[in-house]
């Protein structure tokens, strides 16, 4: 069906009828081919489908280092196009007894400063290039040490923080990773959170990054969520675990036999 270019008479022997169809179909097609280019993009830049490449370790660690304790997990893009302007937040929720309140729990919401990646250095952007190792660590301005007068500075020792932690009704930590699709320009944003079930003592991180006999790195997502254990022995008497949860750390990287015998 045409609009009537080229027929004897434009005016449809006088039928204003023809003329108003006319109109209305061709706004119609108009709102179709609208409703249809907007549906095929919106399920091409779907967000939803984007944040599930973003992927974080199954569970985080607290490790020791000079008498000071880290909490740590890991973070990567399965995506081959990392997202951009890449930004973490991290955040920790517990619940505290206290007698004044509601069913004598006060809840308590609070941010936490992350060592790596330094937000001072890097401007708090991310490269996901690569998995990611998020470090925090436990000074007594930390939500994970146990409260202190404010006049008291330095970081607790493993032992009280462990005892901090055993003792807490519930604490949970929020990770909120959020980003910029390069291709559509639409913000993904990715959440996992960590419960006092999900975070193990004394384990570290196997590797995930190898390099292959052409020289390209190559990343086991799999092993994101592999750990082992640090030590037989306990002498902090923080406790040893022996399930193989949690992180993989990104260096050093495993080197195959090929790639070794090539730069001989």
């Amino acid at each position: 069906m045409t609009i009537g270019y080229g027929v004897p008479d434009p005016n449809f022997g006088e039928c204003w009828e023809a003329a108003v169809l006319i109109v209305v179909q061709t706004v119609v097609g108009l709102m179709l081919d609208a409703t249809v280019i907007g549906v095929v993009f919106q399920k091409l830049a779907n967000a939803n489908a984007r944040a599930n490449t973003m992927i974080f370790s199954d569970t985080a660690l607290l490790e020791v280092e000079d008498a000071t304790t880290y909490l740590r997990f890991r973070v990567a893009d399965m995506s081959f196009r990392p997202l951009s302007q890449a930004t973490m937040q991290v955040y920790c929720v517990q619940h505290h007894r206290d007698a004044s309140q509601p069913r004598g729990i006060r809840v308590e919401l609070a941010a936490m400063q992350l060592e790596e990646p330094d937000t001072d250095i890097h401007n708090g952007i991310i490269f996901l290039g690569l998995p990611a190792m998020v470090s925090h660590k436990i000074d007594y301005s930390s939500p994970l040490a146990p409260d202190v007068p404010s006049t008291v500075t330095g970081c607790p020792s493993p032992a009280e923080v462990r005892t901090y932690l055993s003792q807490s009704p519930y604490l949970e930590v929020l990770v909120l990773l959020s980003g910029t699709e390069e291709s559509t320009g639409a913000v993904v944003e990715a959440r996992h959170s960590y419960t006092l079930e999900d975070i193990f003592w004394n384990r570290t991180y196997g590797t995930c990054v190898s390099i292959n006999g052409e020289g390209y790195h190559c990343v086991d997502f799999h092993a994101i969520h592999h750990t082992y254990a640090l030590a037989t022995h306990d002498p902090g008497g923080l406790g040893v675990h022996s399930l193989a949860h949690g992180i993989s750390h990104t260096f050093p990287a495993i080197v195959h036999d090929d790639a070794l015998s090539e730069d001989d």
